[in-house]
């Protein structure tokens, strides 16, 4: 939807889109003109066996790793609930959505886009959302191939562990906003000197990690 100064960004998307842009704004028209008092609930808990860190030789060099396993295993999920139902959930898990391979051709939304189909249905505004997903692969256990042979059937799997490992409820209590203003340059965008944002190696993908180069060498 963005129109940035970045050439290379802009190519990949087409520059700014009116379309989407105005869809976003009635989002946010409708969600102004539906607040209500509602409830909010927050589950947090842990899924070990649907990431995998495949570049463990570019985590060791860090100093403070943090997660000794190299992923973050920690899932939350947002609750809102009003009058007694649940209206909307927002689903936080770091995994990225590689389940399907290079060598597929069809626009899909990977494993968790299977994960919203199974819990995110009927009148329930859902989102599943990446967190810190960095070198955190789906294709586990050693960030190749998957759980199965079948890169179509992995993207269900780990869709399917993210389900399953949602955490359980807990109330979120009372919770405060903050609202800043951020000064931003008198031709808009960014600051930055306008420059190419990636080189050979971001076209290329990650080919010196686990998971392979992102453009497949026979197209």
């Amino acid at each position: 939807m963005q129109d940035t100064r970045y050439k290379m960004y802009n190519t990949t998307n087409g520059g700014l889109r009116q379309h989407t842009l105005a869809a976003v704004v009635a989002a946010v028209e409708q969600a102004l003109a539906e607040l209500a008092p509602g409830r909010l609930v927050l589950s947090q808990g842990e899924l070990h066996d649907a990431s995998v860190n495949r570049s463990p030789q570019a985590f060791e060099r860090n100093p403070d790793r943090g997660h000794p396993d190299g992923i973050d295993p920690a899932t939350t999920l947002l609750r809102l609930e009003r009058e007694g139902r649940v209206v909307g959930v927002v689903n936080c898990f770091a995994t990225h959505g590689t389940s399907l391979t290079n060598r597929n051709l069809l626009i899909s939304g990977d494993n968790k886009g299977y994960r919203a189909r199974l819990g995110g249905r009927g009148a329930v505004g859902a989102a599943f959302a990446q967190t810190n997903a960095g070198d955190v692969s789906p294709n586990v256990p050693n960030a190749t191939q998957g759980p199965t042979d079948d890169e179509v059937e992995n993207a269900r799997v780990i869709g399917e562990r993210q389900l399953v490992g949602r955490a359980g409820p807990g109330p979120v209590g009372r919770r405060g906003g903050r609202r800043a203003a951020v000064p931003q340059p008198a031709g808009g965008g960014s600051a930055m000197p306008v420059g190419m944002p990636v080189g050979s190696a971001g076209r290329a993908g990650c080919p010196l990690s686990s998971s392979g180069p992102g453009i497949p060498r026979n197209l």
